[in-house]
């Protein structure tokens, strides 16, 4: 009987000198069924979001879904006759846009709200509130011991804290959850999603491997005679020396006592190993909804279709997620009494961004129908505003002249029908020849001033 001694990129506990139980070394199936998303050992089942974020585009994923939403101001408003404002004088408004607790930046808050709600499928802060019940702090509960728990018809949020189990109450606890069956308890997308990051990590490691043995085939050393243990782990000590790693690849084999080498690994190009590599990517930004150019994956990508993309993922990925957001924010943070005329907001206006030529046409289209003034423009170009107020003023393209108050427009109507009824033909302030509307005077325009 020929004693085999498999390759070195074969799992230790597969290797095998028995040639009547071949099945427990990494045939050439197995790695088809590696590269195409089967799970060859337990694989899928080990998949945690810690060890998902091992996998560049999960972490990529995740990490921009997160940065666009933190980035974005998170505004409490009022509402005022005019439309609103910002609630400077509000406790709430410097909690969620500087700091809601000691530790913790705004931004670190809502980052990781958004990070533990993609990894685990739900996000949980803790909400401290005075004795007359007004929000103090905003603090972070680990999603991965966090639950929530019905007790007795009510909604009850069971979390650990200094080794124990404590219970915190509905109003206390701001709750964003994701996809979901009951509203409560949400999927993770990890958990769905374990075989396609399982088959990446799997694939990693394969690569890594691969690499570390110096781009040479795995495979079986066919001795004609018996070896004894020691004359096994003898050869195979010698055999790796010579001719595993990268130094050694391509280094000439030299084969004694009759002996043979069966590879038994497929090529990469015949695995169509770029191929998948370049699957695994698509099939992850799938799973989170994120355009494969926001990870820098830019195949088959134009500049046109990259900024359309982006569009895309602000509207169907970001905005459901800021829409939950604001809901949980203006119900748990705001008391009954506030909601009437205060919300939370994001302001997309901060990560919304145009090209120069682009933002001069929209500048141009919003500011010919008076619908903002030259400081608004300004404000949003990060500039300071125009000397004595006069960025204040709101233009119109019709008369290049400042919009007029209702009163400076009710005075203009009354000097036209008074000209349209006056019959004084070739007159400065007569009709036209046309017989049509009155030409305004100089004296109609300083009316509108």
């Amino acid at each position: 009987m020929n004693t085999i001694i498999s390759g070195p990129y074969l799992p230790a506990e597969a290797e095998s000198r028995n040639a009547q139980n071949p099945q427990t070394q990494l045939t050439p199936a197995q790695l088809v069924a590696l590269l195409n998303g089967s799970s060859i050992s337990g694989r899928a089942e080990s998949v945690t979001p810690q060890a998902s974020m091992h996998v560049a585009t999960v972490w990529c994923c995740v990490n921009i879904i997160a940065n666009a939403i933190a980035r974005m101001p998170l505004v409490l408003y009022r509402r005022t006759k005019d439309g609103r404002e910002r609630a400077r004088n509000h406790p709430l408004y410097e909690l969620m846009m500087l700091r809601p607790n000691p530790t913790t930046s705004a931004f670190a808050l809502r980052h990781t709200q958004v990070v533990n709600r993609l990894l685990w499928g739900d996000s949980f802060s803790q909400i401290v509130k005075t004795r007359v019940g007004i929000p103090q702090e905003v603090r972070i509960l680990p999603s991965a011991v966090t639950r929530t728990h019905d007790e007795s018809g009510e909604l009850r949020y069971k979390t650990i804290r200094d080794g124990r189990e404590i219970t915190l109450l509905r109003h206390e606890v701001l709750h964003v959850p994701g996809l979901s069956f009951d509203g409560r308890k949400s999927l993770s997308v990890i958990q769905h999603a374990r075989r396609t990051i399982g088959a990446a990590l799997g694939s990693d490691e394969f690569s890594d491997g691969f690499m570390a043995n110096g781009l040479r085939p795995s495979g079986v050393l066919r001795h004609p005679g018996k070896l004894g243990d020691k004359a096994v782990q003898n050869l195979r000590v010698s055999f790796e020396s010579l001719y595993g790693g990268p130094r050694n690849s391509g280094r000439p084999m030299i084969l004694e006592e009759g002996m043979e080498w069966d590879s038994m690994a497929m090529p990469l190009e015949d695995a169509q190993w770029v191929e998948t590599a370049h699957f695994r990517v698509e099939e992850i930004c799938r799973w989170f909804g994120v355009p494969p150019s926001k990870v820098h994956h830019l195949i088959k990508m134009s500049y046109s279709s990259s900024e359309h993309a982006d569009l895309d993922f602000l509207g169907d990925t970001c905005a459901p997620l800021c829409e939950a957001i604001q809901q949980e924010f203006n119900y748990k943070l705001l008391l009954p009494e506030e909601r009437e005329d205060y919300y939370f907001e994001h302001h997309w206006q901060s990560i919304v961004k145009m090209d120069s030529k682009a933002r001069v046409e929209y500048y141009r289209g919003l500011s010919g129908v008076g619908a903002v003034s030259s400081d608004e423009i300004r404000d949003r170009e990060n500039m300071n505003h125009i000397p004595d107020g006069r960025g204040s003023i709101f233009w119109i393209n019709s008369t290049n002249m400042p919009a007029p108050t209702p009163e400076q427009a009710d005075r203009i109507t009354e000097s036209w029908i008074k000209k349209g009824e006056t019959k004084s033909p070739g007159g400065a302030n007569g009709p036209d020849d046309k017989g049509g509307k009155p030409n305004p005077s100089t004296d109609d325009k300083v009316a509108q001033s």
